[in-house]
């Protein structure tokens, strides 16, 4: 295993990676002043989008580790790829949730439809 594929991979993700860590760190400091639903959703939703993030960077490195075993390269993309699919689609819904919840509290139209 060589040096470009632990760092590569991390490099090439490095601003979602930053991305991620704010949005984390913005979304803990909201919810310990509010505390709401929104706000926890918020943090779920970037904590699963960070470690898909994480999870992807480590690509390379899976890869070199099933070329050294002699496993399929492309399995081992191939179920990289499905986990972070999979982790990252409850992400998305978490933080589409948190937001569109947001700004329904803020109209006044939460759960009424009036």
């Amino acid at each position: 295993m060589d040096l470009w594929s632990v760092f590569g991979g991390l490099g090439i993700v490095a601003p979602y990676l930053a991305v991620w860590l704010v949005a984390l760190v913005l979304s803990s400091v909201l919810m310990n002043r509010s505390g709401g639903r929104p706000a926890r959703f918020l943090v779920i939703g970037s904590s699963l989008m960070l470690l898909s993030t994480l999870i992807s960077a480590s690509q390379d490195v899976i890869a070199d580790y099933a070329r050294q075993n002699g496993s399929s390269v492309g399995a081992a993309i191939r179920y990289v790829g499905w986990s972070t699919a999979l982790i990252r689609l409850p992400g998305i819904i978490c933080l589409f949730y948190a937001v569109w919840k947001k700004f329904n509290e803020k109209s006044g139209m939460v759960a009424t439809g009036k």
